[in-house]
């Protein structure tokens, strides 16, 4: 990211912004001006009126300026004139001066001196050629300001050369390690400052490993303060690394050099890298108001990132995900850490959004929205956690929730919400929990702590609906997983389910979408609400014609919820089957049935017609005192008749008298009258 412009960025400094070049520029105002101790002269007219009336000329010019036996300044010139007023004039000037960091050559096709106020101005394919490869070029080079100020006017191109050529005024068209371009330089002696105007722009060359480049309508460095500032239309590009903005600030650390911080201020865009050292990291895009980051002066590795938007336009980050998913952030600050000049967390602060596109199709965005949030990064610089506080909402597809906290992993395509509760919509239904895990490809959610569901239209209802039930069924458990592989819900832990007229409790609740299954285990226990009347059950019982046999007749005995307790239970909905098994118990009004096996037969609407029980046959009447025990019971539901069949079966009244070794019996709960088929001994026919 921006850290790989350090090396770069102190090459300019050192150079070009370090302002050696003015020296030689200052030197030659001290020699060619005059001294200090020089007779005062008459101010002489502008140096814009030129040429002007020659009063002296000469052939050729050259002077030397020695310290001992050491030339520190050398001007040669073709032609030399003066005019009245005192304004000198060089024809195809050269200019070598000798300073502490080395040699500055100059050379101009002509070059007009004002000796009275040190200004001068020299035209013509303007070259100054310094250390370490410096270099400078321009139409025409002005001091002015009394010898205090450097101005390069109608276009100045400058830069610094490679570092395989002893002289770099040899070759202008060698390997640069950077090279710039500005309308209008400018510079000052005392200050220390250069100012850069009119489509400013400066990159580094070919050679040079780490890329850097800069444009802005204007750019001002002050050495001393070791202070930057660029405006207007800023854009800057550094190996993976694109922002721009309109402003730009930068500061550097005095002893090291090193740049501690920058910010590019108002409409800010680009893209940062997250790991500089990894050539294939992927990079953060980002936009906002502002974007500042911190630097460690002694590495210049970055260490804090800071980047603000505006609750109407918030600041944005954006990344492209190894599975090709791009990750959204929107928030109103963003504030990250580095380790190791990499990043490693940022937080997300005031109505925080995040989406996640796959494929680029918006059906398949997950979005999270919240109040505040942190992004948690691998050691490559990928998102791959965030936690989402306060207000969190979640759209998935079909999926929306509500939930106080969501943490979710990236790696693992995993969610976490915790609230009071969550709350989940699902085309499932609804569900609610103290806390929820959701995997993000849709083949798992799993909830607990205090659930309550929900389910309606959908194939989970159906494969839940037993008896003819309609509308839809509310679940309340412990803990629920809800799969798409295979299609499914389970409900464990004090389930309590109830649909219409029926309820169901148990430890485990299951359905099986797609082969219509539904099961449930531990302490089952279901009771069916019948109607009250004929006419709600839509069932009509057999009766006479005449009204006035309908007036004989006796009003029928209501039929009381019965109860159905079992260790377990499954549905078959291809097949219409209900089965019970293990201790399985019936009871309904004053009557009782328990055996090992009991299938509910229904009809074709899908409601209990017949109960069938196998194995350890046990039925009761408590109202009669009657009981019988067999291997095989059927219980007629509409009619309230039973018929027990077995080898043997046992009838006993409330006295304990009875009968042994019958075959085949019909009992009436509601008639009371029991009518044996076969027996073997009789004690006793109860008709009453």
């Amino acid at each position: 990211m921006v850290v790989r412009a350090r090396a770069t960025s102190l090459i300019v400094l050192r150079t070009l912004f370090g302002l050696g070049f003015l020296a030689a520029i200052g030197t030659l105002g001290l020699y060619l001006f005059g001294r200090e101790d020089r007779p005062k002269q008459p101010a002489p007219a502008p140096l814009a009126d030129l040429p002007r009336e020659l009063a002296l000329r000469g052939e050729g010019f050259h002077v030397e300026f020695m310290d001992g036996n050491r030339p520190v300044l050398v001007i040669d010139g073709e032609e030399q004139t003066s005019d009245r007023d005192g304004i000198v004039a060089l024809v195809n000037v050269r200019l070598a001066a000798e300073r502490e960091d080395g040699t500055y050559a100059i050379r101009a096709q002509r070059a007009y001196i004002d000796p009275e106020t040190n200004e001068a101005r020299l035209e013509g394919e303007v070259r100054l050629d310094g250390p370490d490869g410096l270099w400078l070029e321009a139409p025409r080079l002005e001091v002015i300001d009394k010898g205090e100020s450097l101005i390069a006017r109608e276009g100045a191109t400058f830069g610094v050369a490679g570092e395989d050529s002893e002289n770099a005024g040899e070759d202008s068209n060698r390997p640069h390690r950077i090279v710039g371009t500005a309308d209008l330089l400018k510079a000052g002696f005392g200050s220390s400052q250069l100012e850069l105007t009119g489509n400013v722009e400066f990159e580094t060359g070919p050679e040079q490993a780490k890329y850097f480049r800069l444009t802005a309508g204007q750019l001002i460095y002050n050495k001393e303060r070791g202070f930057g500032r660029a405006n207007n239309g800023v854009h800057m590009e550094s190996d993976g690394t694109s922002l721009s903005g309109e402003r730009l600030h930068l500061n550097l650390d005095p002893i090291t050099g090193e740049i501690t911080f920058l910010r590019v201020l108002w409409d800010v865009e680009g893209s940062v890298l997250t790991n500089p050292e990894d050539p294939a990291a992927l990079p953060l895009g980002l936009a906002g108001t502002s974007l500042t980051l911190r630097f460690d002066p002694k590495t210049g590795q970055a260490t804090d990132l800071d980047l603000r938007g505006t609750s109407q336009t918030p600041a944005f980050v954006h990344q492209q995900q190894e599975d090709g998913s791009l990750l959204e952030v929107r928030t109103v600050s963003l504030t990250g850490a580095f380790r190791s000049g990499i990043l490693s967390h940022t937080a997300l602060d005031g109505k925080v959004r995040m989406s996640q596109l796959s494929g680029n199709e918006a059906r398949s965005a997950r979005t999270v929205s919240g109040a505040r949030g942190e992004t948690r990064f691998s050691p490559q610089g990928e998102a791959i956690g965030f936690t989402i506080e306060g207000d969190v909402k979640i759209w998935d597809g079909d999926l929306v929730a509500t939930a106080d906290r969501a943490l979710i992993d990236s790696e693992e395509g995993e969610m976490e919400l915790f609230g009071d509760p969550v709350k989940l919509t699902h085309p499932r239904g609804t569900l609610e929990a103290g806390q929820l895990r959701y995997l993000e490809d849709m083949s798992m959610i799993h909830g607990h702590s205090g659930i309550v569901a929900v389910l309606t239209e959908s194939e989970t209802r159906e494969a839940l609906s037993v008896a003819g039930q309609e509308g839809p069924i509310r679940v309340i458990a412990e803990e629920t997983f809800w799969l798409s592989e295979p299609d499914g819900v389970l409900f464990q832990g004090s389930v309590r389910a109830w649909q219409g007229e029926y309820a169901l409790l148990a430890n485990q609740l299951r359905g099986e979408e797609g082969e219509g299954r539904m099961s449930a285990a531990g302490g089952v226990r279901t009771l069916w609400n019948p109607p009250d009347d004929e006419e709600a059950s839509g069932r009509h019982r057999p009766g006479p014609e005449s009204p006035e046999d309908r007036e004989a007749e006796p009003e029928p005995r209501p039929q009381g919820p019965m109860e159905v307790s079992a260790d377990e239970m499954i549905y078959r909905q291809a097949e219409n089957e209900l089965s019970y098994s293990g201790s399985v118990r019936a009871d309904q009004d004053r009557s009782s049935l328990t055996c090992d096996k009991l299938d509910v037969i229904l009809d074709e609407n899908n409601e209990a017609e017949r109960l069938e029980c196998t194995g350890n046959v046990r039925i009761e009447d408590a109202e009669t005192g009657l009981s019988f025990e067999a291997a095989r019971a059927l219980y007629d539901l509409q009619n309230e008749t039973i018929d027990v069949f077995g080898d043997s079966i046992v009838i006993r009244d409330k006295e304990g008298r009875g009968a042994d070794n019958v075959r085949e019996l019909n009992y009436s709960f509601q008639n009371k009258v029991m009518l044996l088929r076969s027996e073997s001994k009789v004690a006793q026919e109860d008709d009453t």
